[in-house]
């Protein structure tokens, strides 16, 4: 399929791209945690999505991110479902107190659909 890639923002032939993979596949799968990505996004650049551990763990972000948030849970309870913490106090403080104030909200900000990566 056609269209705009998560990570570039270029119109290309898209591929599925599973955030947490391996064992966690299925429940990438099951809770909504892929991203369509442009081949060379994905696998073939020094910084795809499965060549580069930095854009791994910037899609890891985003996927806790928004599986928190959509699903409701806990730091814990994400960790029960992937096994591990990708996001930092801050991040977790803003998803886990979305009601509370607090001056700073981009500490917490994450990549978004179509937003421009600053690499």
């Amino acid at each position: 399929m056609k269209g705009i890639c998560f990570l570039c923002g270029n119109y290309e032939q898209l591929e599925e791209h599973h955030i947490f993979g391996g064992a966690r596949r299925p429940a990438s799968t099951k809770y909504g945690l892929t991203v369509h990505l442009c081949p060379w996004c994905h696998r073939i650049d020094a910084d795809s999505a499965h060549r580069s551990g930095k854009t791994a763990d910037l899609l890891h972000k985003y996927g806790q991110h928004k599986a928190m948030t959509e699903q409701r849970w806990s730091r814990e309870e994400f960790i029960a479902h992937f096994g591990k913490n990708y996001l930092d106090e801050a991040q977790i403080w803003g998803i886990e107190h979305p009601d509370d104030s607090w001056e700073n909200e981009s500490a917490f900000q994450l990549v978004e659909e179509g937003a421009v990566l600053p690499f």
